[in-house]
């Protein structure tokens, strides 16, 4: 008879001939996952999940349009939930986390040790996930050993993440902000001047009529006043109040630009789902952790008797 080499044939006799080893193997690796499951340490997963708003529509270009109506996405795009995803990692947010949700216990960090910090960002990072899903949405979740802990975390980096995002844009508008302050308050100053000045000018000569050419109402016409130099007096009048209307009108246009700056400051966070405290530990659970084991020993005790018989095969003795 031919020699048809190792096939299927063979290794279905090898394992029947196995078979004790094999359900042996099987139920010892089951009863080992089983074990470990229920004597472990359990830790529980808490998530929270938020859409990001458009950052666009926080703009006072936006808001305070007076040409045409602008259609814009209330949702931001792919680029702006990068830059979310960013922020969450940042180690600014990670200590803000860890800070304000006690999370020094959870970690079982020893504050007094030398390098401690790195070890207790690594232990953070390593429970700590953000991630989008396929709906544009984030996800926050984070792995403890007491459920409460779990949510309290995940909720904290919501809100931590939320204030860092939106600082940033508030930053951003208060640099613009400042400068136009204190335009303002020179502005203040420089008219307070001009019109000590002005007062003192129509006092002298004796000029209370209007006489701005800035002004777009102007009626020309005589000017009463008294004095040696009146016409000085009116050119004086006339210089001051131009510049002194400019200024008013710049100082206005400028506390209009502040109000609008100070007033689009919205939340750039939208919770859609809460953590609450997870019932039942992370994992597959005892039933899955248990079959997960018992698959594996199974897989594993194959892999040998295949190896083994092939060896066999490939040493057995010519006719």
């Amino acid at each position: 008879m031919s020699d048809k080499g190792f096939d299927l044939i063979q290794i279905v006799r090898l394992i029947r001939q196995n078979s004790k080893l094999v359900l042996t193997v099987t139920l010892i690796a089951g009863a080992i996952g089983l074990l470990f499951t229920l004597i472990g340490k359990k830790r529980y997963k808490a998530r929270a999940e938020f859409f990001v708003s458009n950052p666009l529509f926080n703009d006072r270009s936006n808001i305070y349009r007076t040409d045409r109506p602008a259609f814009i996405e209330y949702f931001a795009d792919e680029n702006d939930i990068d830059k979310v995803i960013a922020f969450g990692n940042s180690r600014n947010v990670r200590e803000e986390v860890i800070r304000k949700a006690g999370l020094i216990k959870e970690l079982k960090i020893d504050t007094t040790e030398k390098g401690y910090y790195e070890e207790l960002e690594d232990r953070f990072r390593d429970r700590y996930d953000i991630k989008r899903t396929e709906y544009t949405n984030l996800e926050i979740t984070f792995l403890a050993s007491d459920p409460q802990v779990a949510a309290l975390a995940a909720n904290t980096a919501v809100d931590v993440l939320e204030n860092s995002f939106r600082g940033y844009f508030a930053n951003m508008r208060n640099s613009v902000v400042a400068p136009l302050q204190q335009k303002i308050v020179q502005a203040d100053s420089t008219i307070n001047v001009l019109t000590d000045t002005l007062a003192k000018l129509r006092d002298e000569y004796r000029i209370y009529d209007i006489i701005s050419p800035s002004r777009a109402n102007l009626m020309t016409g005589s000017i009463s006043g008294g004095g040696s130099n009146l016409g000085r007096g009116i050119e004086l009048i006339q210089n001051l109040e131009s510049i002194k209307d400019q200024m008013v009108i710049d100082r206005a246009r400028n506390i209009a630009s502040v109000n609008e700056f100070t007033t689009t400051n919205f939340n750039m966070v939208h919770v859609i789902s809460r953590a609450v405290p997870p019932d039942e530990p992370a994992g597959l659970g005892l039933l899955l952790n248990t079959i997960a084991c018992a698959l594996a020993g199974l897989f594993l005790v194959l892999a040998y008797l295949l190896i083994r018989g092939y060896y066999s095969y490939l040493n057995r003795p010519a006719h």
